[in-house]
């Protein structure tokens, strides 16, 4: 596991940070700083237990607010952010003020990259993603609907609720093992009050497979298409 960047120059906040996500290898993700050597990104980013109001959660948000005020309306601010923890709502307030897209990334052994084109929701958000978590009731829902342990996997986040907006989001599937490049794979939400699977977005395999999502709660990903056990709904997953 690689340490916390401390030292870089504010000229090279621009440059591209390397992030490998299973075998896929990402290098679209710049750096945020505050312009002085401190830097927040890790590669990959250590899990780090703390509370919302911890100090590396004040440092994300000063530096993120501060790359938004002098990035251009239209422009993107992106960052990676550790495990488990928070990007305030300061942040998204900044962000939807001036108009910027955001790009989070997140590592906990799994890779996720979470695109917002436009901030419209201000909250405490975690990127982090655990796939292939045991979950009890998503197990059950999964055997109801006729679904093999072998054609699904979870993809579970902490945080629940709404986003801070429409996300495109590209998790990294690779060590589940249960799917094939090129395959059509199918995101669905589990809804706990009725106990059955909500279809939300479809998109090809290829280690990482990209959604577009505006909520977050307990999902699976499957290579079939469910007819039994799944309810209609919006693609909000609501």
């Amino acid at each position: 596991m690689k340490k916390l960047i401390k030292t870089i120059s504010a000229t090279a906040l621009a440059a591209l940070l390397v992030f490998t996500f299973g075998t896929n290898v990402f290098t679209t993700f710049a750096a945020t700083g505050t312009g002085s050597d401190t830097i927040i990104a890790t590669k990959p980013c250590a899990p780090v237990a703390t509370t919302p109001d911890a100090p590396i959660a004040q440092k994300i948000e000063s530096a993120a607010v501060t790359n938004i005020a002098t990035t251009p309306a239209g422009g993107t601010v992106s960052a990676s952010i550790p495990a488990g923890e928070y990007v305030k709502p300061d942040v998204w307030k900044a962000a939807m003020e001036k108009g910027t897209s955001m790009e989070i990334t997140s590592y906990a052994g799994v890779g996720i990259k979470w695109s917002f084109g436009t901030v419209t929701n201000s909250v405490w958000f975690d990127p982090t993603v655990y796939v292939g978590k045991t979950v009890k009731e998503v197990s059950t829902a999964a055997a109801v609907a006729g679904l093999p342990e072998a054609s699904y996997t979870t993809v579970s986040f902490p945080y629940h609720g709404d986003l801070p907006g429409t996300a495109e989001v590209s998790i990294d599937l690779t060590n589940a093992g249960k799917f094939t490049r090129g395959q059509v794979v199918y995101l669905y939400y589990y809804n706990p009050e009725t106990g059955k699977f909500e279809y939300i977005d479809d998109g090809v395999y290829q280690g990482y497979t990209t959604f577009t999502m505006t909520h977050c709660s307990e999902y699976i990903v499957t290579s079939s298409k469910l007819t039994t056990g799944v309810a209609t709904s919006p693609k909000t997953g609501e």
